[in-house]
């Protein structure tokens, strides 16, 4: 890539800056409708809110304290179809619960002193008591026993008669907490304040006198606390109320973190004893009483689950209050500078990294590197900053400049790759752009292992004389055109056209290993098989006599280098292995095949495709004969059973062939002509067995018949 200019510097800048501007101006666009207008978010606080909310749900979660316990009140508890007769006539308050829901109020006395008795720390009623009801007596009683023990529950509704007036408190029944005397029981709001989008990510401990209309009520009679602040308070412990407010919240877990025990099972005597120790269970506990299993529907959205019980919501928040485990989020003004300094940092990697892939790499990286560093720091400390804006503000802004630079280098690229690919193989141009200094290296001349293969049209030479000369050269071009496909697209390298021949090359330019290179060899030769009768088909059809080709496929060492005269050079490789690979094609005529493969390219390829062996032949300078299969297919396309059995005893026969058997070889052929009838190859060793039959060989005699140039 050209030296990065000044042009090109102020360019990228642009990018970066209106990638980031945009992000800016929608960032804040989403964060004034949320904050005037309680919209919910669009996509880019909807992704924060998401981000931040799998940080909860995977991060580390608050401890859950041992003295907090949750008393569900469920349908097991209204209904009590667990309760046997007898337990149900032991305990007066199984008639009272049975009546239906709402109870009598001196269920809740009889539950009260049922925990408190225990030696519960706290008890929270974390249920509505407006007006009087009956049983508000007994209630108030057990109230007033156990003032300093009980917590008790109060919300705000909301006027929308008077502009001025934000929220009402709605206290217990003046039947339970008389106004006119001091009490010791503490009463705390259970309203959640949610989010735009309907989830509770964080706790009010208290509200501000401005959350009231302006004389809207007597503001000494106003309950500021939360259900878990004044729990709190009564636990002994308001030094930890934090002086903030609101707060996020660490959760301790999803629902059921905190374990229901529904509220029946306090007085029926075997579980009170067996589940519950005779009540030592809840010493100096905090107990919250409360509905579960969505029994009054009192659920919400929060940050780590799609529904949660109130109560639950409550213990989760009493439970930060204790361990003081809240989330550090911040300010506004500083998600705008973080997420303007990722535009920047986009721009600072876009001038000085110019690689493409090394800067896509660079950009991840330092994604990545954020993205830990902020979960470390939220695992640790509670820090939760805006990560989505400022994550897509880095990878936007240096996705954009990254694609500015990728087009011009690709554009510049294919046009010079285009051009050189009009001269030289695909592979090999691939190797001169991307790895210049290697390919320079293996110009002077390198022993490489290689699987190299021929074609050769049969019967040209003779079409040449009396074939129109014009069509000839088009049905040639298009025959070169569809066999040459094959080639590129198993990463072969065309090496040269011979007149009629084709030569192609795998393992000169590239290499895995030898096997990769032989398979996409022998894949291709079959794919040139495939093709043939397709063209043929079609010049058939227009009166164009028709094309018969062989291919002959071999794997040995070969000189690669750049051969040739100052005045034109070719990238070509030269040697033995090459030379046999042209005398294995000239050989398909003689055996009747369209494609033989050489004995050390088979040997890397036998369990992928389906072998016959052929021959063993003696080439004209080697003294060991070159066994030479054929292919009939890759081993991932099963043969027909016929076909199957066919290669089964053709093998079997040329084994005993080989190995002077001639009478059993005799007969193994006779059964693969009765599976093929007129196969040449099967006649052709039935008569080699029947003349050696009546003249046996000497004991010099190798297997071999015919020797070739």
């Amino acid at each position: 890539m050209p030296r990065l200019t000044q042009y090109r510097r102020l360019v990228l800048g642009i990018f970066c800056a209106v990638i980031t501007g945009l992000l800016l101006f929608g960032y804040f666009v989403e964060s004034l409708l949320i904050i005037q207008f309680s919209k919910p978010p669009l996509f880019l606080l909807r992704a924060e809110d998401y981000l931040k909310d799998s940080f909860e749900i995977h991060g580390r979660k608050t401890a859950p304290n041992p003295n907090l316990a949750f008393i569900g009140i469920d349908q097991l508890s209204v209904n009590l179809d667990g309760v046997s007769e007898d337990e149900f006539a032991s305990s007066p308050v199984f008639g009272k619960m049975k009546e239906g829901w709402p109870w009598e109020r001196s269920v809740h006395a009889m539950i009260l002193d049922r925990l408190a008795n225990a030696g519960a720390k706290v008890v929270v009623f974390d249920l509505l008591f407006p007006g009087p009801r009956p049983g508000d007596e007994s209630f108030k009683e057990a109230i007033e026993r156990w003032g300093d023990k009980i917590v008790l529950a109060s919300n705000f509704d909301y006027d929308p008669a008077h502009r001025d007036l934000r929220a009402i408190p709605l206290f217990p029944s003046p039947s339970l907490l008389p106004t006119d005397s001091p009490q010791k029981a503490k009463v705390g709001y259970v309203n959640y304040f949610p989010d735009a989008d309907g989830v509770v990510r964080r706790t009010h401990c208290y509200l501000l006198p401005e959350a009231f209309g302006r004389g809207a009520v007597d503001q000494d009679s106003i309950a500021p606390d939360s259900l878990a602040t004044a729990a709190l308070r009564q636990f002994g412990r308001p030094d930890l109320i934090p002086k903030e407010t609101p707060v996020a919240v660490r959760f301790t877990g999803e629902t059921g973190t905190f374990t229901a025990h529904p509220a029946y099972e306090l007085f029926v005597p075997t579980m009170w004893k067996q589940n519950y120790a005779d009540g030592e269970f809840f010493r100096d506990k905090v107990v919250i009483v409360g509905p579960s299993g969505g029994f009054l529907q009192d659920e919400h959205r929060v940050a780590v689950d799609k529904s949660m019980p109130g109560p639950e919501i409550h213990l989760n928040v009493f439970n930060a209050l204790l361990h003081r485990e809240f989330l550090h989020e911040t300010p506004f003004k500083i998600d705008i500078v973080l997420i303007a300094l990722a535009g920047f940092a986009a721009w600072l990697i876009g001038i000085l990294v110019h690689q493409p892939a090394i800067r896509l790499a660079v950009l991840a990286a330092v994604s990545a590197s954020a993205m830990a560093l902020l979960w470390l720091l939220y695992n640790r400390t509670g820090f939760l900053t805006t990560m989505a804006t400022p994550m897509l503000a880095l990878n936007g802004a240096g996705g954009v400049c990254l694609v500015f630079d990728f087009v011009l280098e690709r554009m510049e690229k294919g046009r010079f790759r285009r051009t050189l690919e009009r001269y030289v193989s695909k592979n090999i141009v691939k190797e001169i752009l991307d790895n210049p200094t290697s390919y320079i290296n293996t110009l002077g001349g390198m022993r490489r292992p290689v699987a190299v293969l021929f074609t050769d049209l049969r019967g040209f030479t003779a079409r040449t004389e009396a074939a129109d000369s014009v069509q000839l050269v088009a049905q040639l071009n298009e025959y070169f055109t569809e066999m040459v496909k094959p080639v590129f697209a198993n990463d072969g390298t065309l090496d040269k056209f011979i007149g009629d021949a084709i030569m192609a090359v795998w393992g000169n330019v590239t290499t895995h290993d030898a096997k990769h290179d032989v398979d996409l060899a022998v894949k291709t030769a079959l794919e040139m098989k495939a093709a043939l009768p397709v063209l043929n088909e079609k010049w058939r059809a227009i009166n164009i006599p028709p094309f018969a080709m062989g291919i002959g496929v071999n794997y040995g060492t070969a000189i690669a280098g750049e051969i040739g005269s100052p005045q034109k050079m070719d990238v070509t490789v030269i040697g033995d292995a090459v030379n046999l690979a042209s005398r294995i094609e000239g050989l398909t005529k003689k055996y009747h095949v369209d494609i033989l493969i050489g004995e050390d390219a088979a040997a890397h390829v036998r369990d992928l495709f389906h072998l016959q062996s052929v021959d063993l032949v003696r080439v004209q300078g080697k003294t060991k004969p070159v066994k030479v299969s054929t292919i009939h297919g890759a081993k991932s396309e099963p043969l027909s059973e016929m076909m199957d059995s066919y290669l089964e005893r053709f093998e079997a026969g040329i084994e005993d062939y080989w190995a002077r058997r001639f009478e059993a070889s005799k007969g193994a052929f006779e059964e693969c002509l009765r599976l093929r009838p007129n196969d040449f190859l099967a006649e052709m060793y039935q008569t080699r067995c029947v003349q050696l039959l009546e003249t046996p060989p000497d004991e010099a005699w190798n297997g071999v018949i015919m020797t070739e140039k």
